[in-house]
């Protein structure tokens, strides 16, 4: 579990991949919306890797070697077969976590929840407000 600013994000080894086409019509999430969500994180948090680590290396070559194809090489799409996806990871190795897109979003529109713990996300398709939150959810 991230017990910091930014999650999971700022601990781990830092894939990013998208949801499958096939997800988001399942929830009944508006395409274009996602689309442009997707590229606006993208635009601030995640890069192409400057370069694969020996461990990368050998895991793009065992599951080309074991035929897990197409080879479809840097790839942020959800597709079958083997890629190289994105990294929070920058060209001078400093990692953008989830806490970044605070910056670059808009602060009349976030809600920052710090000793709150989640026990479900929940996504209202045409909601106006998607939560509230009672007083008790600032507690640690």
């Amino acid at each position: 579990r991230g017990r910091v600013l930014g999650g999971s994000s700022a601990i781990n080894g830092g894939f990013y991949s998208r949801a499958s086409d096939e997800f988001v019509e399942k929830v009944g999430w508006d395409e274009k919306l996602v689309k442009e969500a997707y590229e606006w994180v993208e635009s601030k948090v995640v890069f192409p890797p400057f370069f694969l680590t020996p461990w990368q290396f050998v895991a793009e070559f065992s599951l080309l070697e074991t035929g897990i194809l197409p080879y479809n090489g840097y790839n942020l799409e959800h597709v079958k077969g083997t890629k190289i996806s994105g990294s929070v990871f920058d060209g001078f190795g400093k990692r953008h976590t989830s806490a970044d897109l605070l910056e670059a979003g808009n602060p009349k529109n976030l809600i920052v929840l710090v000793n709150a713990t989640v026990k479900s996300i929940i996504f209202h398709h045409n909601a106006v407000k998607i939560f509230d939150l009672p007083a008790t959810a600032l507690q640690p």
